[in-house]
């Protein structure tokens, strides 16, 4: 751009709308870019742990262990016995808050010793864990959702609703990914993935043949596949609620 003659961003700014003669730089840059509806901060930390305690259910019924060998700086715990270890598999997710860090994994299961992918908290005396052995969906996935949600909701865009909005986002896409990913209705990933979905306002009924019409609600229509669950409904609201919908930057 330099290459052509013309001014960088900040003084592009300064330019149009003058500034009397005061380079405010990146100041500048701050003020118009707010004005103009797009945020460039980052986000604070959000994990999938943090996610769980928000929407539990899709990560299965948990596992507890007790009386444990939990070591303090290292990543293996031993105590396992050979029945209860029997579950446990690499990638899956454990919580412990005072014993490991958030989004600590399985890492290897050898013998009764379970490798997690974070040493112990220095100093803990913990000996219980919390592992969840059988997720709906595989946590890789849900990781993946959610490395998505930070990178499209700011933090400094949607304030105090920041923490259920990026909530909200993940459970969306998880739902969908269950509705695709489920097979039949009998399957109780199906009937996590249902409870999500979106039913619509009945607009016809019929007694014959018992029969139902239902529409998503109105208003999401330039909202492409948000409006398919329940997650995706709430989210918009927000969105809606705090003007900062999608932004086209030609």
């Amino acid at each position: 751009m330099s290459s052509y003659g013309f001014p960088d961003i900040c003084g592009f700014y300064d330019m149009l709308y003058g500034t009397a003669g005061v380079d405010f730089q990146s100041l500048t840059c701050s003020y118009f870019g707010i004005a103009s509806g797009m945020v460039f901060s980052g986000n604070p930390p959000y994990t999938l742990t943090d996610f769980l305690g928000v929407y539990a259910k899709f990560f299965g019924p948990p596992s507890n262990f007790n009386t444990l060998g939990i070591t303090p700086a290292s990543a293996a715990v031993t105590g396992f016995t050979v029945v209860n270890i029997q579950g446990i598999a690499k990638g899956q997710l454990i919580v412990n808050t005072n014993a490991f860090p958030k989004d600590t994994l399985v890492v290897s299961v050898s013998g009764t010793t379970v490798t997690m992918s974070n040493p112990a908290i220095a100093g803990t005396t913990e000996t219980t864990l919390t592992i969840y052995e059988m997720p709906f969906m595989p946590i890789i996935v849900m990781m993946s959702y959610l490395q998505l949600a930070l990178a499209c909701i700011i933090q400094n865009r949607y304030k105090q609703s920041w923490f259920m909005a990026v909530a909200y986002f993940v459970a969306h896409y998880c739902t969908l990914f269950l509705r695709t990913e489920s097979g039949t209705p009998n399957l109780t990933a199906a009937q996590v993935a249902a409870s999500g979905l979106t039913k619509g306002i009945i607009v016809h009924r019929a007694a014959g043949d018992v029969s139902a019409d239902s529409e998503i609600v109105e208003g999401y229509e330039q909202w492409g596949a948000w409006g398919e669950t329940q997650y995706g409904e709430m989210l918009m609201t927000i969105a809606r609620a705090i003007a900062c919908g999608p932004i086209w930057v030609p």
